[in-house]
């Protein structure tokens, strides 16, 4: 099963939060400096430390994995394919369905890929260097 929330409050609405934390034995958290820190210890158990690592994350790539026997903080390189196929924000959606319309969906992440190469702020890759395992996703072309 897997399951996205923006938010743990739409769960807790839902009267799903106890049913969710339950059956899913792997969770991934991402930043989230301003949760409620008593929320996320009661509904998933977590520990001062894992708290603290999910309140410092660096969004994007960034992550706290969670499993029955541990956690993990790690970060996820992505290359500008992958980003370009994943992303969905005003303004990205707006240039990806400008390169769809001019080159259909494959050719257009392509160019997406090398005329707007994905690359996270120097600052980001920095942090991320220095404080987590890495883990490289790359893009499938068509």
């Amino acid at each position: 099963m897997l399951l996205a929330t923006q938010s743990i409050k739409e769960l807790a609405t839902s009267g799903m939060l106890t049913v969710v934390a339950e059956s899913c034995p792997t969770k991934i958290f991402l930043a989230n400096p301003g949760m409620e820190a008593q929320v996320y210890r009661d509904a998933f158990g977590l520990n001062d430390t894992e708290l603290d690592l999910i309140a410092g994350l660096v969004p994007p790539g960034q992550m706290l994995i969670r499993k029955q026997t541990g956690s993990k903080k790690v970060h996820l390189n992505v290359d500008s394919l992958s980003y370009w196929m994943a992303t969905n924000n005003a303004k990205d959606n707006i240039l990806k369905q400008q390169y769809f319309e001019r080159y259909g969906i494959a050719d257009g992440l392509r160019h997406l890929a090398v005329e707007h190469p994905f690359s996270p702020s120097s600052k980001r890759a920095s942090v991320a260097r220095s404080e987590t395992t890495s883990t490289t996703v790359t893009g499938v072309g068509a």
